[in-house]
């Protein structure tokens, strides 16, 4: 046996130790979202706990490292001055990046009924903007949420057959009531956001006066993924998925707005 694992490893090919003490970091990169790295630090060690109580009984959980980045600049700064192992990234972020970092998709969000991967253009009932939205000619509005700071995103997947869109303008909100403020005051013609805050307005009873004009086809929620191929990975993977098994990942989720995370290779149910 000593033989064998000493020509593993010569072979380069011998499992990593890994101990309490091994670091292994990962970040989140959630570009024009809310908060800092600062603000955040509290989440990124929740987060970090509750993966290590879902680790698979049978290895050591690593020390969990995170970092939080609402800028791509600087998640891209982060990721070339110190690589991490994986991270949980926008869609956006994947499709932009996603070949050039060598990301492999781990696991998917699974959003809480009736919520669906889904953006919807929203505007005010009274408003001649829906005239436009069904035209699918965007030039002249002004588009307020979050999607309109990542434009490949919000161009290829939220508003795929659209035109018009270089000459509408674009107003960055991390907050959707800080965009349907917006709306509400004129000083926007549409908001886009995801299904799931759409559900969360109906739910506090804050869609009065709103209309949905545009559903967007299906928009894949932020995944987590690998930074290349890591020895780590299936046990990473493996603690997303059974998370919300612990008390501390339940908490977690709940702060996230979900229900869980699903391997790559099944679909979520909403």
């Amino acid at each position: 046996m000593f033989v064998v694992s000493l020509a593993l490893t010569l072979l380069g090919t011998a499992p990593p130790v890994v101990t309490p003490e091994t670091s292994v970091g990962f970040l989140i990169v959630q570009p024009h979202g809310r908060g800092d790295a600062r603000s955040a630090r509290g989440f990124l060690d929740d987060l970090a706990t509750a993966l290590k109580g879902a680790w698979p009984e049978t290895a050591a959980a690593p020390d969990l490292q995170g970092r939080y980045h609402v800028s791509v600049a600087d998640a891209l700064a982060s990721v070339a001055g110190d690589r991490p192992a994986f991270g949980l990234v926008s869609t956006g972020f994947l499709d932009a990046h996603g070949d050039e970092l060598k990301l492999e998709i781990l696991a998917r969000p699974e959003l809480p009924p009736p919520a669906r991967a889904v953006h919807h253009l929203v505007g005010l009932a009274d408003s001649s903007a829906g005239d436009a939205v069904a035209a699918r000619n965007l030039a002249g509005l002004r588009l307020a949420g979050r999607a309109c700071g990542e434009l490949g995103f919000l161009e290829e997947r939220v508003l795929s057959g659209f035109t018009g869109l270089s000459e509408a303008e674009l107003l960055v909100e991390s907050r959707v009531l800080s965009a349907l403020r917006r709306l509400r005051r004129g000083q926007a013609d549409v908001v886009i956001l995801r299904d799931a805050d759409w559900q969360r307005l109906v739910r506090l009873d804050k869609t009065d006066g709103l209309t949905l004009l545009h559903e967007s086809p299906t928009t894949p929620e932020s995944p987590w993924v690998s930074f290349g191929e890591h020895p780590l990975a299936e046990d990473f993977s493996r603690a997303l998925i059974t998370m919300g098994e612990t008390e501390a990942g339940r908490r977690v989720l709940k702060r996230m707005n979900l229900v869980g995370f699903v391997p790559v290779t099944e679909e979520p149910s909403r």
